[in-house]
């Protein structure tokens, strides 16, 4: 049977840990006492990356949550823009695009698949970027392992948008709105994918301290 006791030197505590097992000495009839691990300095180590990995996960968020907005500011305003001209543009078009015509007055033929997308990811993002933020608060695991979910299935769809954007990039022809769309897109990606991977630190850093526990 393990038990955990405090070590005393010169009849003051000493604030390490250790963990002492009990077997039965072969040439005694007692028990020997015998140390096994060193916790103490390991548990504040954990306690310091956990609070580090917190403070960046949560500066991430924040970040992540005004790209977001932003990026649903300018993403509605070309959908609107673009369906109080569909009957001019598709007037103009052949079937079946006239029946439901993903075009734009600006920009090229990649330009009304990508603020669809936009769109999209900026109302998901902009909802798990808060949701994230408190969980990230409450730092547990089952929090966490919501956060790391979220933050993954977002940063698929902001990838998927940013891949629309970078086509439009390569065709040209798109305005000022829309390149400041495409630009933060591909910020965005990037500062997700970051974000994604500092919370999935952060629940490889609870787990064990819960098992600790346990």
């Amino acid at each position: 049977m393990a038990r955990a006791k405090k070590n005393h030197i010169a009849g003051q505590p000493f604030p390490a840990r250790f963990i002492y097992m009990y077997c039965r000495s072969p040439s005694s009839q007692g028990q020997v006492k015998v140390p096994l691990q060193f916790v103490a300095f390991e548990t504040e180590v954990q306690g310091a990356m956990a609070s580090g990995s917190k403070s960046v996960a949560s500066i991430l968020l924040a970040l992540n949550l005004v790209l977001y907005f932003i990026v649903l500011v300018i993403a509605s305003w070309a959908v609107n823009h673009g369906i109080q001209r569909s009957g001019e543009t598709a007037s103009v078009l052949s079937l079946p695009a006239r029946i439901f015509p993903i075009y734009f007055p600006m920009g090229n033929m990649t330009t009304g698949f990508f603020v669809l997308f936009s769109l999209i990811a900026g109302v998901v993002g902009f909802t798990t970027s808060l949701t994230g933020l408190h969980n990230i608060f409450q730092w547990n695991a089952s929090n966490l392992h919501a956060a790391a979910m979220s933050s993954l299935t977002t940063w698929t769809l902001t990838l998927l948008a940013m891949g629309f954007a970078c086509k439009e990039i390569e065709l040209g022809w798109t305005d000022s709105n829309l390149r400041t769309l495409e630009t933060i897109m591909i910020i965005v990606s990037a500062t997700q994918l970051l974000c994604t991977g500092v919370i999935h630190v952060g629940v490889s850093e609870v787990i064990p301290q819960r098992m600790g526990r346990v």
